[in-house]
């Protein structure tokens, strides 16, 4: 090619990246690439192809070669950062930006990408010190002022990380995430009415709008089951609006053909046009229970709270199992929400899907059992607030959640499913291990490095601690020790699904 027809098939190639055509824009980046080994500018772009197309290890391979060719493409440093970041490989990220704020003028973006890197690494202070150089040059970026209150938020900072999200809000009105965080912090200052209503602003947000992704993913086929199974058990209550009758309709179809197929692929494409009458399933909320308060009180007015409390504090690990938690008024609503609610809204490869603050899962009840927790037993809890909540239904006979830690100083895990769907009265609980996450792990690292936590594990000597599921049984446990479900082996059927609840309380490992 000669330069003058090189740059016009890039600016071709570039036209049908930037409108989604990205089969077509890899062929021809491709094509020219082959021509052209060493063009830095087709290596840098298809390094941002590959990235958009969820491929970062292949775009810092793409990218790295651009920089061999010109290391001082200020833009490829830039995408190379992004890769790095995307990996986890934040060191290196850091190193990119910051080769390319030196070797071009400041970007905000790479400010605010290096903003964030740094305060992954817990590095606050420079990370507040790029996001605020950012919003110097553009102070209308709402994504830069989240990513500020956030910083401010990891500090203990609460007052200013909530103007920094309203700041975000008022520039974006229908910003979720940043609804999500200022709920976060309005939690953590103790005033649960104000995180309330933003949990529920971010949930509408993020799924009240009934369109399909642009981009399509696989959506496992245990998801579309459970929301098949959800909507037969709606218009079993009559509780299914009219309005979704031909969406269940088509969604439980589609369930009964992917069960009857024994050929049939473990995933259905969703997006970009696929399934489209399916679109409730993912961002619209069919139908919400009341969740309402139960005015006599949410926890069992038996409990034994002067023992169970020193039994907690006395126990290394800090751990104490709580049968009979709540009032049978408060398990059977929180069961009835659990169950009609179409607040299911992220699905994982073990099995089971979850809801949670500001996806939906933010009912009355939910807060007054958190709020009664604290009061109820105030030497466990001490000055820790609600920090998240979530609640986890399971897959009859696929897998639980991973080794893992939380970020919270206490962790309240209790289970709503009738005994009677357990298969194995023995198991289907938790398995938690007398060892914490040390302090200076990542997030990363407690909550997805599960080869790295076994053999933490394996090197001191820990020992697994076996709590078999019951109904309205709760643990209440250091939420860092790390902990996993046991095996499941439940009855078959939408009401026989394992659910678990799960409170956090305050802060002690790092939630970047």
């Amino acid at each position: 090619m000669t330069g003058e027809s090189t740059q016009a098939e890039l600016r071709r190639a570039l036209a049908l990246h930037q409108a989604g055509n990205l089969a077509d824009a890899e062929r021809l980046y491709g094509q020219i690439i082959d021509a052209e080994p060493d063009n830095p500018d087709a290596l840098n772009l298809r390094g941002v192809l590959a990235q958009h197309m969820g491929e970062s290890v292949v775009a810092e391979g793409f990218i790295r070669r651009a920089l061999g060719v010109n290391p001082r493409f200020a833009d490829a440093h830039y995408n190379l950062g992004i890769a790095m970041q995307e990996q986890g490989k934040l060191e290196d990220a850091v190193k990119a930006y910051r080769e390319s704020l030196r070797l071009g003028a400041d970007s905000p973006d790479a400010l605010h990408n290096l903003g964030d890197c740094l305060r992954d690494l817990g590095r606050f202070d420079e990370a507040s010190d790029c996001l605020r150089r950012s919003l110097a040059i553009n102070g209308r970026d709402p994504n830069v002022h989240t990513s500020l209150g956030i910083t401010f938020y990891e500090t203990g900072a609460l007052d200013e990380a909530i103007a920094a999200y309203q700041r975000a809000i008022e520039l974006d009105p229908g910003h979720a995430g940043a609804q999500g965080n200022l709920a976060g912090a309005w939690l953590a200052k103790g005033d649960a009415d104000n995180a309330f209503s933003a949990f529920r602003r971010a949930a509408e947000l993020r799924h009240a709008h009934g369109k399909l992704n642009a981009r399509a993913e696989p959506i496992p086929t245990h998801r579309i089951r459970h929301d098949a199974e959800q909507m037969q058990y709606l218009r079993s209550r009559k509780l299914l609006p009219g309005e979704y009758q031909d969406y269940a309709s088509a969604l439980c179809a589609l369930d009964d053909r992917l069960t009857s197929d024994p050929q049939a692929a473990k995933t259905v494409e969703f997006g970009s046009g696929s399934h489209a009458e399916l679109a409730p399933s993912f961002n619209q909320f069919v139908h919400f229970s009341v969740g309402a308060r139960v005015p006599a009180g949410s926890l069992n007015p038996n409990l034994d709270v002067a023992g169970l409390e020193r039994s907690y504090l006395e126990s290394r690990p800090e751990l104490v199992v709580v049968d009979d938690l709540l009032s049978q008024d408060a398990l059977s609503g929180l069961r009835a929400y659990c169950l009609e609610s179409t607040v299911w809204k992220k699905n994982y490869g073990n099995g089971y899907v979850s809801a949670k603050l500001g996806h939906g899962f933010e009912s009355p009840l939910l807060f007054q059992i958190a709020r009664e927790l604290r009061e109820r037993f105030p030497r466990i809890f001490t000055h820790h607030n609600l920090a998240q909540a979530w609640a986890f239904k399971y897959d009859s006979h696929m897998h639980g959640v991973n080794l893992h830690a939380d970020f919270a100083a206490v962790n309240v895990n209790f289970w709503i499913t009738p005994d009677s769907a357990n298969r194995n009265p023995e198991s289907g609980g938790l398995v938690i291990w007398d060892e914490c996450s040390p302090r200076d792990w990542g997030f990363g690292d407690y909550n997805r490095n599960s080869a790295k936590m076994r053999e933490f594990l394996r090197t001191h000597g820990a020992r697994p601690i076996k709590v078999p599921y019951r109904a309205n049984r709760a643990i209440i446990f250091n939420s860092a020790l790390f902990h996993e479900t046991d095996q499941i082996e439940f009855e078959n059927g939408y009401q026989n699904r394992r659910i678990n609840v799960t409170l956090l309380y305050g802060r002690t490992l790092r939630t970047v």
